[in-house]
């Protein structure tokens, strides 16, 4: 009995020379995984882009496509390197016209009515794989609760807020900070520009330089002052230089560039949605 209280005191004795040794390290269910740096797309990876394509084994190749895989394969983004964008060669789960819901695992007929339910949506097939529910519209975006809303409006947010993008690529609500000019509007939509804290009307110049037009640029989810003479989303690339902008860059070299951009942020974006199913 003498022994077991001698050991107790001798382990009191330390433990109180060190009170904070056990506490330094945070509970497991406290610890978090430090965050890898995004990867850094090299000129060939960003090439592609350019092409809506991704760049594997030395080719630019479409998603969801067989492309350079083997016989039964398709060439879709790798789940676990998420959100970065590395495709991989992966069994395909459907037939052609077919997509892999995954709530419950089966393959379901592409025009399939009864899974994207909501207003404005249809099924689709993500950069993974699988099955999703997307916008008919690409001036839309999709919610928390499934429907399709317009950015920098009220949606489903409640009265004197508005839905707009964070960076995660989700939408939230927040305060309408041109809630007043908002108001009494009937065909404009006012946003601030949050160099000056003002407020003016998109599609008008507001505070950009003349020749730019106030925009939201949907797949972004920013407001940019953008050309004024043409669409700033593109779907046809140029294979040539027809001309220069202001500042003497090939104008159509700049549309490229905004292509890749695009494209990658969307593969970016579908990237943290599908690391947060994990």
């Amino acid at each position: 009995m003498r022994r077991c209280l001698l050991v107790f005191a001798v382990l009191l004795v330390h433990a109180s020379a060190f009170p904070n040794r056990l506490q330094r390290w945070p509970p497991r269910n406290q610890r978090t995984r430090p965050q890898a740096p995004p990867k850094v797309y090299t000129p060939e990876e960003r090439k592609c882009f350019q092409e809506a394509k991704v760049h594997y084994g030395g080719s630019c190749w479409d998603l969801l496509r067989r492309g350079p895989c083997a016989q039964g394969q398709w060439l879709v983004l790798d789940p676990l390197s998420a959100p970065d964008a590395v495709p991989k060669c992966a069994r395909k789960p459907c037939a052609n016209d077919q997509v892999l819901w995954p709530d419950d695992g089966l393959c379901r007929p592409e025009k399939n009515q009864t899974v994207c339910l909501k207003s404005g949506t249809t099924l689709g097939t993500d950069h993974y794989g699988m099955g999703t529910c997307n916008c008919i519209s690409k001036e839309r975006v999709i919610h928390s609760d499934g429907v399709c809303y317009f950015l920098y409006k009220k949606g489903p947010c409640k009265a004197g807020s508005i839905l707009v993008q964070n960076k995660e690529g989700d939408t939230v609500c927040q305060r309408d900070p041109c809630f007043k000019q908002n108001a009494m509007a009937t065909n404009s939509t006012y946003v601030q520009w949050e160099d000056t804290k003002q407020c003016f009307p998109l599609e008008s110049r507001g505070p950009c330089v003349e020749g730019k037009v106030l925009r939201l640029i949907p797949w972004r989810g920013a407001i940019e002052c953008t050309d004024g003479t043409q669409d700033h989303i593109l779907i046809d690339i140029p294979s040539e230089c027809d001309g220069t902008d202001q500042d003497g860059n090939c104008a159509n070299r700049i549309q490229v560039e905004e292509q890749g951009e695009k494209y990658l942020a969307d593969l970016i974006n579908s990237g943290k949605k599908q690391k947060r199913k994990f």
